[in-house]
């Protein structure tokens, strides 16, 4: 009998993750399609001072896209059970140590990456569980990192409207401080520019 509960349990929980990936995958596509647009509403915003993803110069040809960006396919694939975080990072967030991995359970330790091409702009998204105490978001060797476990995330996982302008909004926050890295209030300009252009179209979050 105890044998059966746990395999119900386990079936349950790994059921949970998958629907979470899913989950993730979708949203993520989402947020990355209003981010295009708001892009492509301001093609000129990241046309100069492009030296490596996610403001890269490696774009695909818009030649194609009805929408003049590209969005790839989800890629959903196995991770590190210590995934790479910016020691500085850690050091600004108070991180002492890596939150443990959920070993026993496969589907919680994958990551959801999708890509969005636009001109010479490439973004590259990675969501991944990292644990509570890691931030929200940051960027490593030209990927955005979204965590799937941190507080922020979990409170809007119910509402897939609201969980997209959540990653919206985390994305674009990331490409402002990239573009405008020792100017806060270009980068914050920038940012509620590209929302504006991605939602304000949207009667309903």
């Amino acid at each position: 009998m105890r044998e059966n509960v746990r395999e119900v349990v386990q079936y349950a929980k790994n059921f949970a993750f998958q629907r979470e990936n899913t989950q993730a995958s979708l949203v993520l596509r989402d947020a990355l399609d209003k981010i295009g647009r708001a892009v492509k509403k301001n093609p000129d915003v990241f046309e100069n001072n492009l030296s490596e993803p996610p403001l890269g110069t490696t774009a695909l040809s818009d030649a194609g896209s009805e929408e003049g960006y590209e969005i790839s396919k989800a890629q959903i694939i196995d991770t590190d059970l210590n995934p790479a975080f910016p020691e500085t990072a850690m050091a600004d967030n108070n991180i002492q140590q890596k939150p443990v991995k959920r070993r026993h359970l496969s589907l919680a330790n994958r990551a959801v990456i999708r890509k969005m091409h636009f001109r010479n702009l490439g973004i590259v998204c990675r969501m991944e569980r990292f644990g509570f105490a890691y931030p929200p978001s940051f960027v490593e060797q030209g990927i955005i990192y979204i965590n799937i476990d941190h507080p922020l995330y979990r409170k809007q996982i119910d509402n897939s409207s609201s969980l997209t302008m959540f990653i919206a909004t985390l994305i674009t926050k990331e490409l402002a401080v990239q573009k405008y890295p020792h100017d806060t209030s270009l980068a914050y300009n920038l940012q509620t520019q590209l929302l504006t252009d991605a939602f304000k179209d949207v009667r309903k979050l």
